[in-house]
């Protein structure tokens, strides 16, 4: 006789599980803040070394770079931008046309091209 509610308790489980699965904690990213998409001239200081590069930042949260030979990704909400390209870790600030931040011993400010 408890045979016959294995197919319904199983169906109840298969349901609980795809639930699980579809929180609304973790927001996805669709596309990233227009401010920050385009490409950017990168000018850093880490004493006593300097130098330049281009980056470009993507919407699906993807750049490529003329200092990095493969792509990679970054995270901003608008206000603020980090990526990590080449074992170094950048965070600036975005204000319009122009970012400024800080990489591992050194700063950094960035235009917008």
């Amino acid at each position: 006789m408890h045979t016959k509610f294995y197919p319904l308790v199983i169906l109840i489980a298969v349901i609980l599980l795809s639930l699980a699965g579809c929180s609304k904690d973790e927001p996805t990213k669709s596309k990233a803040p227009a401010n920050v998409v385009g490409t950017w001239r990168i000018e850093w200081t880490a004493q006593p070394n300097h130098g330049s590069f281009t980056i470009t930042f993507k919407s699906d949260f993807t750049y490529t770079s003329t200092a990095a030979a493969e792509p990679g990704t970054f995270d901003s909400n608008g206000k603020k931008i980090s990526w990590m390209m080449n074992n170094i870790y950048y965070s600036a600030t975005v204000g319009g046309t122009s970012m400024s931040g800080t990489l591992a011993d050194g700063n950094f400010i960035g235009a917008k091209q």
